[in-house]
């Protein structure tokens, strides 16, 4: 089931990351999102759907029908679920990291200098930063893509696509 998670497309995930949130998912599913190899991305989805749940909050802040009290009281109770499940993916997270950096020093041991431990140290850290935000991270690479005059690559170009397409998606 992990590696069937992990090979969703974004929006599947995200969505996959809502029904876990309403706990509208198997105990597989929910085992899954939690396993090593989908839990990064499954933080990142949970902070993207925070953000879209907080936008909304602003662009709602002034209307004070009942249609949208209502969705006020739904939503407060979301977005405390978010953020009950965004410490739960962030203890994950950091398990996993402590875990891993127990490993250096066997892995020094073993041929790696500390200078290669360091850029390997540097590289995951823009993988996790690339992870857990993502849109942010694409948008900053686009811009220092058109600030250098160059073409911007179509792969960050459909992510930044896909990235507004999650966003929209998870609307409620």
């Amino acid at each position: 089931m992990t590696d069937q998670v992990a090979a969703l497309g974004d929006v599947e995930f995200a969505a996959m990351a809502v029904q876990d949130v309403q706990r509208a998912v198997t105990p597989v599913q929910a085992g899954a999102l939690r396993d090593p190899v989908n839990v990064d991305r499954w933080l990142c989805s949970l902070t993207q759907i925070l953000t879209g749940l907080e936008v909304q909050f602003e662009n709602r802040a002034v209307d004070q029908s009942p249609e949208a009290e209502a969705w006020r009281r739904r939503s407060t109770a979301f977005r405390a679920a978010v953020l009950e499940r965004i410490g739960e993916a962030s203890g994950v997270v950091r398990e996993i990291r402590i875990a891993e950096a127990a490993e250096p020093a066997g892995r020094a041991g073993v041929g790696e200098s500390v200078a290669e431990l360091r850029v390997l140290a540097e590289q995951q850290a823009v993988k996790r930063l690339a992870s857990a935000y993502g849109s942010q991270f694409n948008a900053l690479l686009i811009e220092e893509y058109k600030a250098l005059g160059l073409a911007v690559p179509r792969r960050l170009s459909r992510r930044q696509a896909r990235d507004a397409a999650v966003t929209v998606s998870v609307s409620w």
